[in-house]
């Protein structure tokens, strides 16, 4: 058996109250103790096409039933086991059909056969242990992530946003079968925006815990700080505002910022295509690359000349949360078979459908077929950008629309199925 355990922050979630669609798991079924939520694999390791067991084991310190909702990202095909008490709302979730009682920690069984294709995927987890006194009081919510690879041993690697070899110890690290780019082995960065703060590095007098020891400044004297007008972290290279003093707000111990009133512009910033020298090196857009097309047909040029970009080709409309065909809307027109509708990215029954837009309406939520806003990963125009996104792999990667790589948004969208569904079956 392989157990990973991850407790997530608790992500916007929804449940039913009365029978009646309302906002906030975590508002309704509150005052309770919060349950540990555990997933485990066997076999722990699969081939591509494989087959495992997953077990989701919750705690049961509210002394009650449990419920439970577990994805697969898209990926892969669950099957029901048998007297498990579960449901399938798509081939890639589960959750139970009514509440489960028996045990300290109460557990669900499924069966998963992996993709075809060997890689990392991972499972994510959302459930509430009640106390059974038939109201949501005296309720509590978790969660669990189990990042696993299929056809390869595995390697953990860490997201390493500035670039220094150390990953970020604030974001957990991924299942992965081989090295992946802007990844690394090592984890332990308290600050992944700033290359010169990692393990080990050596301590100077500023504001940041350099060595990442929890720290800040110890064992200095005072020195001279500049002035740091934006607050990045760097005082103007030319700038007469000093003082004495280590760790003082609003001043420190760099002064080579070219752009003092900008604090997106320091030494060892990302350089984008905005016309500016974003990393202070005398060179203007060097290495950054524009964008064009929208959704599906996003494509990223050779550098910041937007008539060196040549948007893709539009496809077929699909449920997928991505603008598959290149309109600027997503999921608009997008087939189901069986009748089915399509709700944020699944194709759901007519009934489950209708419940979770009735919970989406009563919160203000935005419609089932989204467009793409500014800044969302269907809009088109200039932009700065490491690659073009043409599949759903590194759509979820990149977190560019497709639904693997929305989390939070899944575990809400699970929790509307799984406590609805469990309340209808009450009724």
């Amino acid at each position: 058996m392989v157990s990973g355990l991850v407790l997530l922050a608790a992500p916007r979630a929804f449940g039913k109250a009365n029978g009646l669609p309302t906002t906030g798991c975590d508002s309704c079924h509150s005052g309770g103790r919060a349950p540990t939520v555990t997933i485990t694999m066997d076999p722990m390791t699969v081939d591509p096409g494989g087959t495992t067991t997953v077990t989701v084991s919750v705690s049961t310190p509210n002394n009650g039933p449990a419920g439970f909702y577990l994805h697969s990202r898209g990926q892969g095909s669950f099957m029901e086991v048998a007297g498990q008490g579960t449901r399938l709302p798509t081939s890639a979730e589960v959750t139970h059909a009514s509440p489960k009682r028996g045990g300290d920690p109460v557990t669900f069984q499924v069966k998963w056969t992996a993709p075809a294709m060997k890689g990392a995927y991972s499972f994510e987890a959302a459930a509430v242990s009640a106390n059974g006194n038939g109201a949501p009081s005296g309720d509590a919510a978790g969660h669990a992530l189990l990042n696993f690879t299929v056809g390869c041993p595995g390697i953990d690697v860490y997201v390493d946003q500035d670039g220094d070899g150390y990953g970020s110890m604030k974001i957990p690290p991924i299942r992965a079968c081989e090295p992946l780019a802007g990844y690394v082995l090592k984890g332990g960065d308290c600050d992944d925006y700033h290359a010169f703060v990692h393990p080990g590095a050596t301590e100077v007098c500023n504001e940041f815990d350099d060595n990442c020891d929890g720290n800040v400044n110890e064992g200095l004297q005072p020195t001279t700080l500049y002035k740091d007008g934006d607050g990045d972290g760097h005082g103007a290279r030319f700038t007469t505002d000093t003082k004495m003093g280590c760790n003082l707000a609003g001043y420190t111990a760099l002064h080579d910022d070219c752009d003092d009133q900008n604090k997106e512009i320091y030494p060892g910033a990302k350089e984008v295509c905005n016309n500016k020298d974003d990393n202070c090196n005398a060179k203007i857009d060097e290495g950054a690359k524009t964008s064009c097309g929208v959704g599906w047909c996003r494509a990223v040029a050779d550098s910041c000349t937007s008539t060196a970009c040549t948007p893709g080709m539009p496809r077929q409309e699909e449920c997928n949360l991505i603008d598959d065909d290149c309109d600027g809307m997503i999921d608009n027109n997008a087939h189901c078979e069986n009748g089915r509708v399509c709700v944020l990215g699944r194709c759901l029954n007519s009934d489950d459908a209708t419940m979770i837009t009735m919970s989406m309406a009563g919160d203000g939520g935005a419609p089932i077929s989204t467009p793409g806003g500014p800044g969302s990963p269907t809009t088109g125009g200039a932009s700065s950008d490491g690659g073009a996104v043409k599949t759903k792999s590194q759509a979820s990667r990149f977190g560019c629309g497709y639904g693997g790589g929305q989390p939070g948004g899944l575990l809400a969208l699970g929790l509307v199925v799984a406590l609805m569904l469990a309340a209808r079956r009450r009724r």
